[in-house]
């Protein structure tokens, strides 16, 4: 086809149009731009009232302007889950990052770890922005809003490098990470990226959450703030306000207006990973108004923008809930934590956490992902969503959810208080009389009620009808003082004065704009009772010496210039708020807060917990050089940063879980000492010089021994081994029998001290008492000696009398002798916190030791310390018992070293050291040998052998 033939098939012979296709389509441009930038100025300036993006479709952020940061979709940050994120967020998008949208990931994979005094939501970043698809920021968040809540302190661990770093809102400090800092605007940032493994402690102090608190609070926000946090895009704000004001109709704070709003949410949409991402530019507005299932983001997107079309300033947060406690103070918090949840203002408290996201179906998604991974464990969070609301993923554990007064979540309608009416005698006549019109209802028709329950000080709406009718312009008194007259619709507000009993007096009025004259000049009366038990709410530190905020309310509404007491004693006064500062004492105990505005009246008790300090040796003993567990608690909390000194030096400061390791000074006796809350508590750690010679000697003795066991054994590995291990059953037999053996005396000897001081035994019978202990010990010591050097050890005739209580206390001795020497072979850490019964099963089942034997010793040793059984009847089965306990363990010898060949164990005496006649014991050793450490064992423990 030739140009011509083109130019005339597309209507191109003709150079006049084409100038003119031009200019129309340059026209058209034109006209798009300036549409563009004067209708929403003018629906800005309120010309016309129609909405911009309605008319013109408006890119993202246009109405607002740029939200600087990167463009729409786009992030600077890359990174994992909600740790690393731009200044720029989609709702319902991949949020730019490779691993998609973490809100919807359900990865269990371990961000980062936190060890915490308490649990906590963890925090990254705040938006403030809403463009219509997502959210921006476009500056610094807020972060310096009154704080008055309690500290809290967390160390955590990164299992994945961010360059923001999860912290609890709001955070005062982060330390001991390099180049981490907080900004302006409350967040930790870190100049560059930091990598996983990075550790750092922050201190954060979390806003009171106090639902009376948050009741209370108004509508007086800073200038900043409400400009900042209240904007919405024309096109929002027309579409969600009606719909939100019908929602919230009859809240009377802002509290109760965002429990209302979170509610609704809750009961209306379902929590679902499953949806598909809204098209348009108004994702808030669809959530609300078309879709029925969302996760995360688009409920946090939906309240914080509900609560903007009401003057309400809220913001977009993100970051992680809480996440899977592993351990005392320890949470792991994984990819499928990654969270979105809204912070609402609060007059005089600041930036208050509200989850709208359905909290116990999250965590039940969570739940199954968490076991179609396979990972170890179970994974049952409960968390702390909203103010007054806990959820887990077993809804029954749920120990309570936000409430808002008066009206039923998401109803929308005004809850009306009646109180049954009290007539009164008739009076108050007006100056002019006017005859009854007979076409009007007479003033028995009249019903009078309040739209909330009286409380002094509330602003109500009290509401006059005739029937179905509004009463117009009728006089409304309380307690005789004049309120105001009805208006079109029948209603007056007035203040509750400060009484028991209110009486709402109602003179004249007409039931419509036909009627041109009073009802009647006779007043109708209503009494309401007056709710007058205050309720005390305290944001702060409950400790010794410290200054809390107390909040006085009946009902939500603030008790005003009303006095506060501490255990009676007047101490502030409480402002229009209904709040006052009070300095707590400085001696822990039980306190009383009260207040008094005649007649409201309530109290409080406080409990400001004393500190308390243990130090816990590492080891079994306190050892010099070795460190002790220093734990610092007030009352049940655990107190991080406080200073720990050691003999007067200071030497560290406890951790978040409030401990700190301190090494042991050689000393005889070391005093640690910790200080808090103007507290200080003080402990004395006895003998770690002491243990430590002893344990130095010991070990010196071990050495010795074995020395003389290798050269009677001729360097022989096999009695290498069997050197160490009975050196090593010594020394425990040694340790053991002595504690249970000093531990018996001292029962025993204060038992005679009791009876002393009691009158049940004299002087003279405690002086026998003892020199029969003494010559039992003799006897034992003296049949002990002569059995080593192989005598039989006759008995000689003695006192029948003192012999009869001696072999008694010497045969208890032995019994418990005897389950010392067992405890030492069982492997129990700490078997003084066991019974009998268990350390037996323990010993048969887990060291293999047996059972009969085992079984024997347990059934003896309790029949003496717990039954009637005689001692004396009992050893001969015990010790029978517990040697046969240790030759099991004596022969426990690893397989080819059983048996040696016969040359060996038959070899000439001059090769083995054997006097003929002597026959090979166990694992090759000679009888004797075999017998001798036996012995030596036994008299180094202070026991000895039943039959000698």
């Amino acid at each position: 086809m030739s140009d011509a033939d083109e130019r005339f098939e597309f209507g191109g012979d003709a150079p006049a149009r084409e100038y003119g296709s031009v200019a129309l389509v340059a026209g058209c441009v034109v006209a798009v731009l300036l549409a563009t930038t004067l209708v929403p100025a003018a629906v800005s300036v309120g010309l016309g009232g129609a909405p911009a993006e309605s008319l013109i479709p408006l890119p993202p952020g246009a109405a607002e302007g740029s939200a600087g940061g990167s463009a729409a979709g786009v992030r600077t940050g890359d990174g994992f889950g909600a740790l690393n994120l731009g200044n720029q967020t989609s709702v319902g998008g991949s949020l730019g990052q490779s691993d998609g949208n973490p809100f919807r990931s359900q990865n269990t994979e371990v961000h980062f770890t936190v060890r915490s005094q308490e649990s906590s939501y963890w925090r990254t970043g705040a938006y403030d922005t809403y463009t219509g698809d997502g959210w921006a920021r476009s500056g610094p968040s807020d972060a310096t809003a009154p704080v008055e809540g309690r500290q809290v302190s967390y160390r955590v661990k990164l299992a994945r490098p961010t360059s923001t770093a999860p912290t609890v809102w709001r955070p005062t400090s982060v330390t001991q990470a390099e180049d981490l800092a907080l900004t302006d605007g409350g967040l930790a940032r870190a100049n560059g990226s930091l990598p996983a493994g990075t550790s750092y402690v922050g201190v954060s102090r979390k806003p009171p959450r106090d639902p009376e608190v948050l009741r209370a609070s108004g509508r007086d926000y800073p200038d900043a703030i409400e400009q900042r946090y209240t904007k919405l895009p024309p096109s929002t704000a027309v579409s969600l306000r009606p719909f939100t004001n019908n929602v919230t109709e009859g809240a009377n704070t802002p509290y109760e207006t965002a429990v209302r709003i979170e509610q609704w949410l809750e009961a209306n949409k379902e929590y679902s990973l499953n949806v598909s991402e809204p098209s348009g530019e108004n994702v808030a507005r669809k959530f609300v108004t078309q879709m029925d299932a969302g996760y995360c983001e688009y409920f946090a997107t939906a309240m914080t923008t509900m609560l903007r079309s009401q003057e309400i300033p809220a913001r977009y947060v993100v970051g992680y809930s809480t996440g899977q406690q592993v351990g005392a103070n320890k949470f792991q918090v994984r990819a499928m934590n990654a969270h979105a949840w809204v912070e609402v203002y609060f007059e005089g408290v600041g930036w208050v956490r509200f989850d709208p996201t359905p909290g116990s179906e999250r965590l039940q998604q969570e739940e199954r992902s968490y076991e179609e991974s396979g990972a170890s464990g179970g994974y049952s969070p409960q968390e702390e969503g909203s103010p007054g609301e806990t959820f887990s993923s077993n809804p029954g554990r749920n120990n309570g959810t936000a409430t808002a007064t008066p009206a039923d979540p998401g109803s929308g309608e005004r809850t009306l208080v009646t109180p049954q009416p009290t007539p009164t005698a008739p009076g108050g006549q007006d100056d002019t009389p006017v005859p009854n019109d007979p076409t009007e209802p007479s003033t028995s028709d009249y019903e009078v009620t309040l739209n909330r329950t009286a409380v002094p000080g509330a602003a109500v709406e009290v509401s006059v009808t005739a029937g179905a009718k509004p009463v117009i312009n009728a006089r409304v008194k309380f307690d005789g003082e004049p309120v105001g007259r009805t208006d079109s619709d029948g209603t007056v507000t007035g203040r509750v004065p400060y009484t028991e009993n209110l009486t709402v007096s109602v003179v004249g009025g007409r039931t419509g704009v036909a009627y041109n004259v009073l009802v009647s000049k006779n007043n109708r009366t209503r009494s309401f009772d007056v709710s007058t038990e205050a309720t005390l709410s305290v944001s702060g530190d409950v400790a010794t010496g410290e200054s809390v905020l107390v909040t006085a309310t009946v009902d939500g509404v603030p008790v005003g210039n009303a006095t506060l007491t501490l255990d009676g004693e007047p101490v502030a006064q409480t402002g229009e708020e209904g709040q006052a500062r009070v300095r707590l004492p400085e001696s822990p105990g039980n306190v009383t807060l009260g207040v008094d505005r005649e007649p409201v009246a309530g109290s409080r008790t406080l409990r400001l917990g004393g500190l308390t300090l243990s130090a816990d040796p590492v080891w079994p003993l306190p050892i010099a050089g070795t460190p002790v567990e220093v734990t610092a608690s007030l009352g049940n909390d655990s107190v991080a940063g406080a200073p720990v000194r050691v003999d007067g030096e200071r030497v560290g400061e406890t951790g978040v879980g409030g401990t700190f390791s301190a090494r042991l000074p050689f000393e005889s006796a070391v005093k640690v000492a910790v200080a808090t809350e103007g507290q200080t508590a003080q402990t004395t750690v006895a003998n770690p010089l002491v243990n430590a010679v002893g344990v130095a000697a010991g070990a010196l003795a071990l050495v010795v021994a074995g020395a003389v066991a290798v050269g009677r054994r001729s360097l022989r590995p096999r009695g290498l081994a069997v050197a160490l291990r009975s050196a090593g059953r010594l020394v425990v037999r040694a340790f053991v029998g002595a504690a249970v053996a000093a531990a018996s005396r001292i029962e025993r000897t204060l038992d005679h001290l009791a009876a002393l001081l009691a009158g049940e035994r004299s002087l003279a019978e405690l002086v026998q008492a003892f020199r029969a202990w003494a010559a039992a010990w003799a006897n034992r010591l003296r049949r002990t000696a002569d059995r080593q050097v192989g005598s039989t050890g006759d008995q000689r005739p003695g006192d029948a009398a003192g012999a009869e209580s001696a072999d008694s206390d010497a045969a208890r001795v032995t019994v418990r002798e005897a389950w010392g020497r067992f405890l030492g072979l069982v492997s129990v850490g700490r078997p003084w916190t066991k019974t009998p019964g268990q350390l037996a099963d323990h010993a048969v089942s887990a060291d293999g030791l047996p059972a009969d034997a085992v079984a024997t010793l347990r059934d003896e040793f309790r029949a003496v310390e717990y039954g009637p059984r005689s001692p004396g009847d009992s050893v001969p089965a015990v010790e029978a018992a517990i040697e046969r306990i240790e030759r099991s363990i004596e022969s426990d010898i690893p397989p080819g070293e059983a048996e040696e060949p016969a040359a060996e164990s038959e070899g000439s005496a001059a090769e083995t050291g054997e006097s003929p006649g002597e026959t090979a014991g166990p694992a090759g050793e000679s009888a004797d040998e075999a017998d001798g450490e036996t012995d030596a064992s036994e008299g180094d423990a202070g026991t000895e052998r039943g039959g000698d």
